[in-house]
C-alpha cells in the first residue's frame, strides 16, 4: 500500500509543533530557524504550504502550434534525453553515495582528528611556553622583592639615623644655649 502525502493540515500542525518547547529534533532537525519562521508565518495566516517548482523536470511535448514542425521536436527530444541523462546521473551519485559516502565521511573524521590532535599539541606548547614565562616573571618578582626589602630596611635605618642626629643636633643647639646664659 502506497503511504499518502500528509494533509496540509497535518503538516502545518507538525511545523506547529516544531516551534514549541516540546518538539521531536528528529523530525524537524534539517529545518533552519528560518524555515520554521516562515512555516510558522504561513500557518498563522492560513496560507498553503510551498510546493517544489519541478516545472524544470518536465519534458512537455511541442506546443499544437508547433506539433507539425521537424525542429521543435526534436528540441522536444534533445530535452527529454537531457532530463533522463540527469536523472541517470542522480541515479549513479546516488549508487555512489551509499556505497562510498561511510568510508568517505570516517576518513574525514579521522582526518579531523588528526588536525584535532595538532592543535592540541600546539595548545600544549603554548601552556608550557606560558608556564615557563609565569615562572620567570615569578622568580624575577621574588628577587626584586628581596632587594625592595632590603633598600626598604636601609631607608628605615637610614630614617631612624637622621633622626638621631637631628634629635643630638637639637640637644646640641639647646645645651649651646643652655651654656651662653
Amino acid at each position: 500500500m502506497r503511504r499518502m502525502p500528509k494533509r496540509e493540515k497535518d503538516y502545518l500542525a507538525d511545523v506547529r509543533a516544531s516551534t514549541s518547547s516540546r518538539f521531536n529534533e528528529k523530525e524537524f532537525a534539517h529545518l533552519t530557524p528560518a524555515m520554521i519562521e516562515e512555516y510558522t508565518r504561513r500557518f498563522e495566516k492560513n496560507e498553503p504550504k510551498l510546493n517544489p517548482d519541478t516545472s524544470r523536470y518536465e519534458v512537455p511535448p511541442p506546443s499544437v502550434k508547433h506539433k507539425t514542425n521537424a525542429s521543435k521536436w526534436e528540441e522536444s527530444v534533445a530535452n527529454a534525453k537531457s532530463q533522463l541523462e540527469h536523472t541517470a546521473l542522480r541515479m549513479q551519485n546516488l549508487e555512489l553515495m551509499q556505497k562510498y559516502a561511510a568510508n568517505a565521511w570516517r576518513k574525514h573524521l579521522e582526518e579531523l582528528e588528526e588536525v584535532v590532535k595538532e592543535y592540541e599539541g600546539l595548545v600544549r606548547k603554548v601552556d608550557d611556553q606560558l608556564e615557563m614565562v609565569n615562572s620567570k616573571r615569578r622568580l624575577s618578582q621574588e628577587e626584586a622583592q628581596g632587594h625592595l626589602r632590603e633598600l626598604n630596611d636601609e631607608w628605615i635605618s637610614m630614617t631612624r639615623k637622621c633622626a638621631l642626629i637631628e634629635e643630638k643636633l637639637r640637644q646640641m643647639e639647646k645645651d649651646e644655649e643652655i651654656g651662653m646664659q
